[in-house]
């Protein structure tokens, strides 16, 4: 599993990018403050930025997700869960069918433990 801090800095190797200013513009940002942000542990991304890293770093969607969700869950018991999601879909391509414009709410916590029954399973739906 991949953390924010990772994630950003893959893609300022994969497009050469110098600085975080740099990556923030190109993610479509005004300047760096989310990215600053992000790293800082402050905010993580939502389900429509992670869908839109997964696309540029050719990851499946679901898995920068998940990951994303590990990272911003306090509770322990959920982050497992959303670990082992990342961790089924991780090296999945990035080919998977996603409607970005689709995107629901973050899962409750009693959504979670379905959803790694179905992790465990090997399917998932996302809506």
């Amino acid at each position: 599993m991949q953390t924010t801090n990772q994630l950003l800095d893959e893609l300022k190797a994969r497009y050469g990018l110098p600085s975080d200013y740099a990556l923030g513009k190109f993610l479509g940002h005004k300047g760096q403050s989310r990215i600053s942000h992000y790293r800082s542990g402050r905010s993580q991304f939502d389900d429509e930025e992670a869908a839109k890293v997964a696309g540029l770093l050719d990851k499946a969607p679901a898995y920068v997700i998940a990951c994303a969700h590990a990272e911003r869950t306090k509770s322990a018991e959920q982050r497992r869960i959303w670990e082992t999601i990342a961790e089924k879909f991780g090296g999945i391509a990035a080919g998977v069918v996603f409607a970005v414009g689709a995107v629901a709410p973050a899962p409750s916590a009693q959504a979670a433990p379905a959803a790694q029954a179905q992790a465990e399973q090997g399917t998932i739906g996302i809506m």
